[in-house]
């Protein structure tokens, strides 16, 4: 029989995992592991700079963070009978998880000796997002030091975790949001600053996508409106069973910070092993330490003010993504418009798609796909590809069967035969590639960004190809594609790259992107010779420490010769 100690975290074990599948999966609801709740109270506390007097989770499950907020509180000598009189509150739209956060509490405090009688720590039933501030003024007595806590992860974008109509607009109506498709899981952040006493501290899990995704800015504007991003709590360690990057924003209400920077802190393995108790600055793994270093998020001026635009570029030095700045002058949208296809366009091509390989046969333009292009290199013909489920080298659009077929696609697939760059997405670095004849189709999720003036081609694509551009759209996209340093880019966000000031310099870019689409013998020189030209277009000296860092970077990510 488990130990009373261990009887707590047994019950919030048992009812977490005890949850019906798809009605989890219906709800955001993953498992906390006790280690990974104790590691982000003591970011709190620590981002704290004290101890707290009123702890509150807005969406406690079985009370996984509490607990820890307990063993913490515990640990710095407070007392149990402290601990559990009126220092934890929890909220949960779960009848069953608040019973089972009351009831645990019932065996930590047997375990720590305090009778089952004494304990108070009240957990409220409902949805926190619709609750308003008055409504939870009368729920909690006072402000909480510290707001914590893993709240469901909702896309909105999901038919199976989206919320009704209704739902959203109460939702909108209740934070003045603008926009309809926030994860669930970002508005509890703003839940914690309504929570959140005028100097406490608010962290709490979300996935990883939250620093970057448009859907996600107004939050990230109303946070930065109302807190201070102090750091960025980030790990590569695979926490849930629902394969989700996760991260967890510290945010401080009352302090200022120069330009709303902090720290990061990183999960990283040390190979050590642990002590129990206190888990200051340090996770508990399985035997393994993984530290959770503070690392400068900036030097000074090297990291542009934190807006809502993006948190990605907090994260962007940890993972050895270059520091740039860029203009704020004219964008590309001046020079070119951009598209992507959607799921009509892709699946109605790949239906009409025929492999012309060995043939005379032409019986359309080319179909090119992500696979196919690199970095001021299209290798139509020299990769294969896979279109309705089968391998072409050479795949070319029946036009003819698909005007008959989906007229609209036809009529979107006449639009793109025109000069354009054709840009790949969820790479390492921009990836652009010039089809200067128009005669290839961009297939999904291909990006094609089109000239005004089809004799500006080879100038857009300098500009997507530059390292800097590079730099700063892996930055500030960071997270929201498959992996963290993937680029996932979407077309507004292409068309508000800026253009570099020096026009000499960039047309000599442009002259040396069209050479490299020549498939020269010395690729990797001309790509080295393209980073410090365009480096030097937009402004910087391509000699310095810095530009050369950013040029190797780059460099390594482009040349996949």
């Amino acid at each position: 029989m488990s130990p009373p100690f261990d009887a707590a975290r047994q019950l919030v074990d048992d009812y977490e995992h005890g949850l019906d599948p798809q009605d989890r999966r219906r709800r955001g609801v993953h498992h906390t592991p006790p280690e990974l709740a104790r590691a982000l109270v003591e970011v709190g506390i620590d981002a704290l700079g004290r101890l707290p007097r009123r702890v509150v989770d807005p969406t406690c499950g079985g009370g996984a963070f509490l607990l820890a907020a307990a063993d913490a509180l515990v640990d710095r000598g407070v007392s149990p009978l402290d601990v559990v009189s009126g220092m934890l509150f929890g909220a949960e739209l779960d009848p069953d998880g608040a019973r089972v956060t009351q009831d645990a509490f019932e065996r930590w405090a047997e375990a720590h000796g305090v009778p089952a009688h004494r304990v108070d720590v009240p957990v409220v039933v409902g949805d926190a997002l619709l609750r308003s501030v008055s409504e939870w003024n009368e729920v909690f007595p006072g402000k909480a030091d510290l707001v914590i806590g893993n709240p469901p992860f909702l896309s909105q974008l999901s038919a199976s975790t989206a919320r009704s109509p209704q739902e959203r607009d109460a939702v909108r109506q209740r934070f003045g949001l603008r926009g309809r498709y926030a994860d669930a899981s970002a508005l509890f952040l703003l839940v914690g600053c309504d929570l959140a006493a005028d100097d406490g501290a608010v962290v709490m899990l979300q996935p990883r996508s939250m620093l970057a995704v448009r859907d996600a800015a107004d939050v990230r504007e109303q946070l930065l409106a109302r807190s201070t991003l102090v750091s960025v709590w980030s790990t590569d360690v695979q926490w849930f069973e629902a394969a989700v990057a996760v991260c967890a924003p510290v945010l401080r209400l009352g302090v200022a910070s120069e330009a709303h920077g902090g720290t990061v802190s990183d999960s990283t393995n040390s190979g050590g092993t642990g002590s129990g108790g206190n888990l200051s600055n340090a996770c508990i793994n399985g035997g393994d330490v993984q530290v959770l270093r503070d690392i400068p998020v900036r030097s000074e001026g090297s990291v542009p003010a934190m807006s809502g635009e993006s948190w990605g570029p907090v994260l962007a030095g940890v993972h050895g993504i270059p520091s740039v700045q860029l203009p704020t002058g004219p964008k590309l949208a001046s020079l070119a418009q951009a598209t992507a296809g959607f799921r009509d366009e892709f699946y109605a091509l790949c239906s009409v798609a025929e492999d012309c390989a060995g043939t005379s046969i032409n019986v359309g333009p080319a179909v090119a796909t992500v696979g196919m292009i690199d970095v001021a290199r299209n290798s139509w013909g020299q990769v294969p590809a896979k279109l309705g489920g089968k391998k072409m080298w050479e795949p070319r659009a029946n036009l003819a069967r698909l005007a008959e077929q989906s007229p609209g696609v036809a009529r979107w697939v006449d639009s793109r035969l025109v000069p354009k760059v054709l840009l790949a997405t969820q790479t390492k670095v921009v990836e652009a590639a010039v089809d200067s004849l128009g005669d290839i189709i961009p297939l999904t999720p291909l990006i094609s960004v089109e000239p005004h003036d089809h004799a500006d081609v080879w100038r857009v694509a300098a500009v997507l190809t530059a390292p800097p551009v590079s730099a700063a759209a892996v930055a500030n996209n960071l997270g929201s594609g498959r992996s963290l340093t993937t680029l996932r880019w979407s077309a507004s966000g292409v068309l508000a790259t800026p253009l570099p000031a020096n026009r000499s310099l960039w047309n000599e870019g442009a002259a040396l992107v069209e050479e490299l689409h020549r498939q020269p013998v010395s690729r990797r020189s001309l790509l080295e010779k393209l980073g410090r030209t365009m480096v030097a277009a937009y402004g910087e000296d391509p000699s310095t420490t810095q530009c050369n860092e950013l040029i190797s970077w780059w460099i390594e990510r482009a040349d996949r010769s």
